[in-house]
């Protein structure tokens, strides 16, 4: 998120300060810088999407195959899915801020 971020920023710095079209008329091997910042800015949504895919997996299983109401009342199965599912996503949750904390920016 932070790569994508700075990317998103630099351009938009580029762009408002028309620097972006400086460069631009003068990069002579045809390559539209602007297009390489969005190509850069999609790239690194997809890496955010996979980093976070492990945790949407969890919360959107959908093996239960039960959809509860307000005023169902839960039975101690049913309770029992829910805790696990929360306990998996916590536990991976975890897992990825102990990998994320490591990183030196």
């Amino acid at each position: 998120c932070f790569i994508m971020n700075n990317y998103y920023y630099f351009r938009y710095i580029l762009k408002v300060s028309e620097i972006l079209t400086l460069l631009q008329d003068n990069h002579h091997d045809g390559v539209d810088l602007d297009a390489r910042y969005i190509d850069w800015i999609h790239k690194q949504m997809e890496v955010y999407r996979l980093w976070y895919q492990p945790m949407i997996d969890v919360m959107t299983d959908s093996n239960t195959g039960t959809v509860f109401r307000e005023s169902d009342k839960l039975k101690d199965s049913q309770k029992d899915a829910i805790k696990t599912k929360f306990k998996v996503f916590n536990t991976t949750l975890e897992e990825q801020l102990r990998i994320q904390q490591k990183w030196a920016i």
